[in-house]
């Protein structure tokens, strides 16, 4: 996200959903600027992927899609690191359907090393 946070369509995408009220916000990644939780979310999930930086398995780059959505949600719900994991976890499973790693082995494989393929 912070890569890819000052590339043009990440600004194009927050212009273009600057009228909405923000409320309860949460932060775009890294400025600090407040938007309502579903465009922070969105604009953080383009700046996470523009560059295509973003980690691969489970055909996809989960991380790029997740972290964002979680960090948003969790910034105004106040969720602890526990809770953002577990929901990283289970929409790691629900798009590709990996199981938590148990082994030492095993934690280093996969998704950030927190995931293995199935």
């Amino acid at each position: 996200m912070v890569a890819g946070a000052r590339e043009p369509v990440v600004s194009l995408v927050d212009r273009t959903l600057a009228g909405a009220p923000v409320g309860n916000g949460a932060s775009l990644i890294p400025g600090g600027e407040r938007r309502r939780v579903a465009d922070a979310a969105l604009v953080n999930g383009v700046a996470a992927h523009v560059l295509d930086y973003d980690d691969v398995a489970l055909h996809g780059h989960p991380s790029a899609v997740l972290v964002p959505a979680i960090l948003a949600q969790a910034e105004t719900s106040e969720s602890s690191g526990a809770e953002m994991m577990a929901a990283y976890l289970a929409g790691v499973r629900g798009l590709g359907g990996s199981k938590t790693s148990t082994s030492a082995r095993g934690a280093c494989e996969g998704i950030t090393g927190l995931v293995q393929p199935t």
